[in-house]
């Protein structure tokens, strides 16, 4: 199934509009699928708390700067355009804006549980 990352359903999950995030499914149409890709905007917003999810994941940063913090806020790490994140299942994460960043993009692809 061909497609393009301007092109994705918007979907409205985990409260996203409240903390500036906005999630575009990529593969909506495809039925059966194995895997969720999605591209994901970040705006100036509140910060989130820590969620986690039983699907493996994905993460690569498309354009601008984000702190990533897995399982508490002393382990972070800065992420520039071109950085990746894989997560295991059910591991504690949340995201915010650099300081300096007015925008930022990535792409998620989530793999189902087995």
């Amino acid at each position: 199934l061909f497609g393009n990352l301007d092109e994705g359903e918007e979907l409205h999950r985990d409260e996203g509009e409240k903390f500036g995030i906005r999630y575009l499914a990529l593969a909506h149409r495809q039925i059966g699928r194995q895997m969720d890709p999605f591209t994901v905007e970040y705006t100036p917003a509140s910060p989130r708390d820590f969620m986690y999810h039983d699907s493996e994941e994905f993460f690569v940063l498309l354009e601008g700067e984000l702190v990533y913090y897995i399982c508490d806020d002393a382990t972070k790490k800065t992420l520039h355009a071109g950085d990746t994140i894989y997560l295991q299942a059910n591991v504690p994460h949340r995201v915010e804006l650099t300081a300096e960043c007015k925008k930022a993009k990535g792409l998620i692809i989530y793999a189902e549980p087995k």
